[in-house]
């Protein structure tokens, strides 16, 4: 895609890959070249609304700025590009779980509580179960993850779900 260079793009300062251990997000490059080559094939009758919803912290910063971006190239076309960011953060999960007697740090924020029991909830037979343990002791870097994963069950992953999707559905229709 490099037929579609734009130096108006390069000032992104997103990592390429995570470092942190099982964890990674979309090389920037492709990220921004994917969304060029959107913009530059519906520049003449753009898609009406389009929203970005992302399931990484590193990600909503860059799907901020490209929907901002998208945004104001498209001014005065009729479309729209929505950041959903209250599927990630604001969406309640955080509060349930304090509710139902957990600790800030058996919660964690990567691969504890939350995203296994979502994972759990989604495809059980594809979480290692052998890996479900208490990180909220280790050092982030060193296992990539943090939080008491022991404690994840299918049950609070299938709320935790309608948490995010009715928080991102509520985003969704108050920005349209």
């Amino acid at each position: 895609m490099d037929h579609l260079k734009n130096s108006s793009w390069d000032h992104f300062n997103i990592p390429d890959i995570q470092k942190i251990a099982r964890t990674a997000n979309p090389p920037r490059r492709f990220v921004i070249d994917a969304i060029k080559y959107w913009n530059k094939k519906h520049l003449v009758n753009p898609t009406k609304k389009i929203a970005f919803i992302g399931d990484s912290g590193g990600n909503q910063a860059m799907q901020q700025a490209v929907a901002d971006k998208l945004n104001t190239e498209w001014n005065g076309r009729g479309a729209k590009v929505i950041q959903v960011g209250d599927y990630y953060k604001q969406n309640g999960q955080v509060a349930y779980l304090l509710n139902q007697g957990f600790s800030s740090k058996q919660i964690g924020g990567h691969a504890g509580i939350r995203d296994s029991s979502e994972l759990l909830a989604v495809n059980s037979d594809g979480v290692r179960r052998s890996l479900l343990r208490d990180y909220s002791s280790s050092v982030f870097t060193e296992v990539g993850a943090d939080g008491d994963s022991s404690k994840a069950n299918v049950v609070i992953g299938r709320f935790l779900l309608g948490l995010k999707i009715n928080a991102a559905v509520k985003q969704i229709q108050n920005q349209l």
